[in-house]
């Protein structure tokens, strides 16, 4: 009858909206992962800075009379 429509409409959106929050939990995860990689981009390129310029001192240093 009329019911079974009714039903299994409210079926299917209630499993749309668990799919879509467990896409956004995944996405929020993501994005997560996203920023603590950026983080530590930053960090291993302000590292590889030191070094160049250590390097850049330690060549000073040599050429100095």
């Amino acid at each position: 009858g009329p019911d079974y429509f009714t039903d299994h409409l409210l079926g299917r959106i209630g499993q749309a909206g668990v799919q879509d929050h467990q896409i956004n939990k995944e996405m929020s995860a993501t994005q997560q992962r996203v920023d603590e990689l950026k983080k530590v981009q930053a960090e291993l390129e302000a590292e590889r800075k030191r070094l160049d310029d250590l390097k850049y001192i330690e060549k000073l240093a040599r050429e100095e009379p």
